[in-house]
C-alpha cells in the first residue's frame, strides 16, 4: 500500500492525490469497509442526533465534517476549522457532495495567541502523511 500511494502521490502531484484519497475514504467509509481501521468515522452515527451543531478542529480533507453534515440533517449544523489551503478547497468539494447546506468553513489555526504560523506535512518513507500537519516553529 505505501508504494502504491508514493507512486499516487509522485504522479497526480499534491491536491490531485489528496482529492483522490479523500474520495476513496469517503466512498468506502460510506459502503461500511475500514471499520476496524475507522472506528470512530463508523461510531459517528451513534452519537450524533439530526439536528445537533457539530465542531470539526483540524477538518483536514472533510471525512468527519462529510459524515456529521449527513447526521445533523438541514436543522443541524457543521463548523470546521482548517487552516491549509488545499485541504480547505479538498474540504469544499468533499462536503459539497452532501447536497445538505448546513457547513461552515473556518480558515484560521487555532491557538492561545493571534499570529500567522507556517504549517508542514511528513513524508514518512515517501508517503504522505497528511493526516499529521503541524505548526512548523521557526529554530525546527
Amino acid at each position: 500500500m505505501r508504494l502504491i500511494k508514493s507512486i499516487l502521490y509522485k504522479t497526480l502531484g499534491l491536491k490531485k492525490y489528496l482529492s483522490f484519497v479523500s474520495k476513496t475514504y469517503i466512498k468506502n467509509i460510506e459502503k461500511g469497509k475500514w471499520k476496524n481501521e475507522y472506528p470512530e468515522l463508523h461510531y459517528l452515527k451513534n452519537l450524533i442526533l439530526e439536528g445537533d451543531f457539530c465542531i470539526d478542529i483540524g477538518a483536514n480533507l472533510g471525512y468527519y465534517s462529510y459524515f456529521m453534515s449527513k447526521y445533523v440533517g438541514n436543522t443541524g449544523k457543521v463548523f470546521a476549522v482548517e487552516p491549509i489551503p488545499n485541504f480547505a478547497e479538498i474540504w469544499k468539494k468533499n462536503v459539497a457532495k452532501t447536497k445538505i447546506k448546513n457547513l461552515y468553513l473556518f480558515p484560521f489555526a487555532l491557538g492561545e495567541t493571534n499570529k500567522t504560523v507556517k504549517m508542514g506535512m511528513p513524508v514518512i518513507d515517501g508517503v504522505l502523511h497528511h493526516g499529521m500537519t503541524k505548526v512548523i516553529s521557526d529554530d525546527s
